[in-house]
C-alpha cells in the first residue's frame, strides 16, 4: 500500500512523496519530512488531503480517502507549528508554515513554446497563451496578453470561487496587459472521457452539479459571459470541475455571436447575443455538456458546422437513449428546450435546475465547500 498527501493552495497544488505501508502499520510520521511553497495573494484555506492507494491499480480511480485536515495561515512573517486534527478520519498531523514577503520575482516562460491549457476567448484583440513559471516557488501559470486593454475597467477576480480559477495577477507590458492564472494540471473534462466514452449516471451528475454551481457564481460577476468551450472544463488534482478561461476576467469586450461555443443555444444563431439574457444560454450549454458525458456524442453532432447549426435550429426530435433514467431525460428536456423563455433554468435561475429531481440526492452546500470526494482522480 502507498500513503500519500495532496497539499491545496488557493487553486494550486503538491502531491507529498508515497510511502509504503501496511494497514498493521499506517503512520503518518512515515511519510517523512515534506515541504511545499505557495504563492500567496490572497487569504486562503491551506488543505492536507490523505490516500491509501494500492500499487497497479489505475490512477487516481481505486484511492482510498483517509481524511483532510485544513488551517487558514496567519500572513505574518514568522514561522510557526500547528498541529491539526485529521477530519473524516482519525490521528493529527504536524504542520509548519512559514510566511515570508518577496518582492516579485521574475517570470520565465516554460520551454518558450506556447501551452496548450488555458485559451483565452471572445476577445477580438491579438493574444498569446504561455505557460510560465515563477521563479521562487516553480509554480506554473497560464498566461495571455492582452493589447491595447485598460485595466482600470476590464479586470475581474474570482478569487473566492470554488469552481473558477482565479486571476491571480497583471503585469503591465509595452503592447498592453498580461495576464496570469493558475495552470489547473488535471485535463479537460472531456478528454477524460475519450477512454470510457461515457460516464455513469452519479459521476455525470456530480460533474453537471458543479458546472451548474460555476454557473451561478458567475452571475454575481460576469452575467455577460458569452459561456465556455468544452476545453475550459478542467478537472483539478482532487477530481473537481475547475472552470478556466481568460475571457472570465475582462469585461466590455466585443464578443461574438456565436463562434466561441461548439453548439450554440438556438436563439444566438437566429438573433445574435441581443436577444435574451446571456445566462439562458449557459443552462443550454450545461445540457449539451450533461447529454454529451452521459451518451458519449453531442446532441446534434453533425459533419460540419453548418449541419450542426441547422440541427439546432430546426424542430429535430432529439433522441434520448432508452438506457437513460426517466429524471436524466427530463432535465435533458428542459435544458435542451429550444425556446428560451421555456427552458429549464429561464424563471429562476441555477435554483430552479438545482430543484430538479435529478439532482436530489446533492447537498448543495456541501457541494460548493467541494466536500464530495470524487472517485476519478486525475
Amino acid at each position: 500500500l502507498l500513503l500519500y498527501a495532496i497539499v491545496e493552495y488557493g487553486k494550486f497544488s503538491a502531491r507529498s512523496l508515497s510511502a509504503s505501508e501496511t494497514i498493521e502499520n499506517l503512520r503518518w510520521e512515515n511519510l517523512g519530512s515534506y515541504s511545499v511553497k505557495f504563492n500567496v495573494f490572497r487569504a486562503a484555506e491551506l488543505v492536507l488531503r490523505f490516500y491509501l492507494c494500492y500499487p497497479g491499480h489505475g490512477q487516481g480511480s481505486s484511492d482510498f480517502f483517509l481524511g483532510k485536515a485544513r488551517i487558514e495561515p496567519a500572513l505574518e512573517e514568522k514561522k510557526y507549528t500547528k498541529w491539526l486534527q485529521v477530519e473524516e478520519g482519525a490521528g493529527e498531523i504536524c504542520v509548519e508554515i512559514e510566511y515570508t514577503k518577496t518582492a516579485t520575482p521574475g517570470i520565465q516562460a516554460v520551454g518558450g513554446r506556447q501551452g496548450p491549457s488555458l485559451r483565452g476567448r471572445c476577445s477580438p484583440n491579438p493574444c498569446y497563451h504561455f505557460q510560465v513559471e515563477k521563479q521562487d516557488t516553480n509554480l506554473l501559470y497560464a498566461s495571455k496578453k492582452l493589447v491595447n486593454v485598460d485595466a482600470s475597467h476590464v479586470f475581474l477576480s474570482q478569487a473566492d470561487k470554488p469552481f473558477i480559477a482565479p486571476l491571480d495577477f497583471v503585469a503591465t507590458i509595452p503592447e498592453g496587459l498580461q495576464l496570469y492564472a493558475p495552470l489547473i494540471h488535471g485535463g479537460p473534462l472531456f478528454y477524460h472521457l475519450q477512454k470510457p466514452r461515457r460516464f455513469d449516471v452519479d459521476r455525470c451528475r456530480f460533474y453537471a452539479a458543479e458546472i451548474l454551481c460555476a454557473f451561478e457564481s458567475l452571475l454575481q460577476s460576469n452575467p455577460s459571459y458569452c459561456g465556455p468551450k468544452t476545453e475550459n472544463i478542467l478537472l483539478d488534482s482532487i477530481g473537481h470541475i475547475v472552470l478556466c478561461d481568460f475571457s472570465l476576467y475582462h469585461l466590455d469586450m466585443e464578443q461574438p455571436a456565436h463562434s466561441t461555443v461548439e453548439y450554440p443555444a438556438p436563439e444566438q444563431l437566429l438573433h445574435g447575443n441581443s436577444s435574451v439574457k446571456t445566462y439562458i444560454r449557459w443552462w443550454w450549454t450545461l445540457g449539451i455538456f450533461l447529454y454529451e458525458m452521459l451518451t458519449g456524442i453531442p446532441p446534434f453532432f453533425a459533419e460540419s458546422i453548418e449541419k450542426i447549426h441547422e440541427r439546432i435550429t430546426s424542430s429535430e426530435h432529439i433522441v434520448y437513449p432508452n438506457s437513460l433514467p426517466s429524471s436524466a431525460k427530463d432535465i435533458l428536456a428542459g435544458l435542451l428546450e429550444r425556446n428560451p423563455e421555456q427552458r429549464l433554468g429561464a424563471k429562476r435561475g441555477a435554483s430552479e435546475i438545482k430543484q430538479h429531481p435529478f439532482f436530489d440526492c446533492i447537498d448543495w452546500n456541501k457541494l460548493t465547500r467541494r466536500e464530495y470526494h470524487p472517485d476519478f482522480k486525475p
